[in-house]
């Protein structure tokens, strides 16, 4: 069993990591966005940083800080979304890693995010982005797919002076796809916060929006921490209410997601061990095969491709927008062309 699949399943055991283990895992997780993940469930297995060889620790605990710092600034950007839509009547649901802040879900420790995501009425697009560029938002470019009719947000929203970005969606997932989730009876059953703005998903949607990101997006690196996600939240919903997995089943029947979730239960299962829900467990193995594909096996992360040349432009810019708070033009630039031509910085 590949050593990051051991960490993920039984944190405890890097204990008794030498740097062979490391020298193939670490690379793995930082490519998936998973090194405060690591650090998190690590530390909460009770192995001390001092057990970790010290260039190890130095990386997770870099990664834990910097989602530290991720999340805090998507719970800022929630309430600037708050403050922008109050008294509007509009409803947003977020989604995904907002969704799990929200929540104070497990699957928000050591998160790293990169965008704040919304679910919306379709009726009220128009009005939110109004709402939104009134407040400091402006219109990004097209999202890919949109001229053929399979996007399932509005171009992606950036902030004129966070540089902090936001995407309104009027689909969970894109169209045309082998799935799709019916928006209404999403935010039919999402529970409205005091705010009067923001609506949190039941805990049967939260699962089963991870399940269809994972579907839509399985052939991607996302797909690895989507299927550790579904993981993670049946585990915690399935400690509070025994019968979850059971409703979970039930609710995905009732939107057509039951041959989603059973391949995502199965993959997930196959990657990381058994579901905490033995009625999940059942169910899923009941269900015919459906959603072919490649073994789950081939979403593990090698640990060495680089991102796309667009996501490593959209953290330049980010790092524009924090040294211009701090440095005069010249030394901004200076930083910048240093992490273009590689001097230094890394991608993670």
């Amino acid at each position: 069993m590949p050593p990051i699949l051991q960490l993920l399943r039984a944190p405890g055991i890097v204990a008794s990591w030498g740097v062979a283990e490391w020298a193939d895992t670490l690379p793995r997780l930082l490519q998936a966005g998973m090194g405060g993940t690591a650090a998190t469930i690590i530390a909460e297995a009770g192995v001390a940083a001092d057990q970790l060889p010290a260039a190890v620790g130095r990386q997770l605990t870099a990664a834990a800080i910097g989602s530290e710092a991720e999340l805090r600034s998507l719970r800022w950007e929630l309430g600037e979304v708050v403050r922008a839509l109050r008294g509007t009547g509009i409803r947003v649901v977020p989604l995904k890693g907002a969704d799990f802040l929200l929540r104070n879900a497990r699957a928000a420790r050591g998160r790293k995010v990169s965008d704040l995501d919304l679910l919306i009425a379709p009726a009220d697009l128009d009005r939110a982005t109004a709402a939104f560029v009134a407040t400091g938002w402006s219109m990004g470019d097209e999202p890919t797919g949109k001229s053929e009719g399979r996007e399932h947000h509005l171009p992606v929203m950036i902030h004129k002076v966070r540089w902090t970005q936001l995407e309104l969606h009027y689909q969970v997932v894109a169209e045309g796809g082998t799935i799709g989730l019916d928006v209404a009876a999403l935010l039919a059953q999402a529970t409205l916060q005091p705010d009067g703005v923001l609506a949190l998903l039941s805990p049967e949607d939260t699962t089963l929006v991870t399940v269809a990101h994972f579907i839509r997006n399985k052939r991607f690196l996302s797909a690895f921490r989507d299927l550790f996600d579904l993981r993670q939240l049946v585990a915690e919903f399935t400690a509070s209410d025994a019968d979850f997995g059971s409703r979970l089943a039930l609710r995905a029947e009732r939107l057509g997601l039951e041959a989603a979730l059973s391949r995502a239960a199965r993959d997930s299962t196959a990657l990381f061990g058994l579901l905490a829900s033995p009625e999940l467990v059942a169910w899923a193995g009941k269900q015919a095969p459906a959603l072919a594909g490649g073994s789950p096996l081939v979403l593990i992360p090698d640990g060495a491709t680089r991102p796309p040349f667009r996501t490593r432009l959209g953290r330049i810019g980010r790092m524009f927008a924090r040294l211009r708070s701090t440095h005069p033009r010249g030394q901004a630039l200076h930083a910048g062309w240093q992490l273009i031509a590689g001097g230094g910085a890394s991608d993670e």
